[in-house]
């Protein structure tokens, strides 16, 4: 058995329409795969259907694993176990993301230092923090050097008139490691930025710059603040998007830029002014 993945670094098409191509593949392999185990098993008798979510660097895919029951010895009951139709499936039971997967994603990412020539896509949290776990303590200090020559190279993309606004988005994640002395703790927190159209004032995803602040640290030049400063855009320029988290505020403040909440905790703060106003 092969998997659907085995040539994904070869794939020139869009996301969307790659999406569609591995679920249609993987539902077709499923169906095949299910009648010749059951021409080769007449006593297997198909007990469930589940839908798994699978991660990948083109987005969410949507995959029917079947759940299969065989008798057995010696009792009236069924085991029932799970058909992975598919090697990726079958390696990686439980898992969101496939490990060779993340693992080959990871070597060409940072082997070019660049996202432009590869994906058009900036690596998610699973894939750094995979790519961290792997690599253990030595390449987490490395990272910092990565991140500058990614940032270096892709500096000239932002450079716009003075009026353009930029959407800025953080994601944290926390990694665990052991140095052979102590256990550390890192906290990893991703700043991405995103151009605003100025006429239509869409969000231009497909212009992105991501780079990374390695915690737990006092010092300043390894703050949000200093690494936005390194982009050279002008702070006021920001448009932070969010929950109004107080390191929104304190960004806000300093930066004396936007902030604006998400359409949920509008929505929830809208909610909850109603509900004061209500009350006798």
């Amino acid at each position: 058995m092969n998997s659907v993945f085995d040539n994904i670094l070869n794939v020139t098409s869009s996301d969307k329409k790659q999406i569609e191509i591995y679920q249609k593949q993987l539902e077709t392999k499923r169906i095949i795969a299910l009648k010749e185990i059951k021409l080769k098993h007449p006593e297997y008798w198909i007990d469930k259907h589940r839908i798994r979510t699978i991660h990948t660097i083109y987005g969410t895919i949507k995959v029917k694993i079947t759940y299969l029951s065989k008798p057995t010895p010696n009792s009236n009951k069924r085991q029932v176990f799970a058909f992975y139709h598919d090697d990726f499936l079958k390696i990686n039971k439980g898992k969101q993301y496939d490990v060779e997967f993340i693992n080959r994603l990871n070597i060409v990412y940072f082997a070019n230092k660049r996202i432009d020539n590869i994906y058009n896509k900036i690596p998610t949290i699973a894939l750094l923090r995979h790519y961290l776990k792997q690599t253990k303590i030595p390449l987490i200090l490395d990272l910092k050097s990565q991140n500058q020559t990614l940032l270096n190279e892709h500096i000239n993309a932002f450079k716009h008139s003075e009026n353009q606004l930029f959407k800025l988005e953080i994601d944290d994640t926390f990694l665990k490691f052991n140095n052979h002395t102590k256990r550390l703790k890192h906290k990893i927190r991703m700043l991405i930025l995103h151009p605003i159209d100025q006429k239509t004032t869409n969000i231009n995803y497909s212009k992105t710059i991501a780079f990374y602040v390695i915690e737990p640290t006092n010092n300043n030049q390894n703050k949000p603040a200093a690494q936005l400063k390194t982009v050279r855009i002008d702070p006021s320029k920001l448009l932070i998007n969010g929950d109004g988290a107080r390191w929104m505020k304190t960004l806000k403040n300093e930066f004396k830029c936007i902030l604006k909440l998400d359409e949920l905790h509008l929505k929830h703060q809208l909610k909850k002014l109603l509900l004061v106003e209500m009350e006798p």
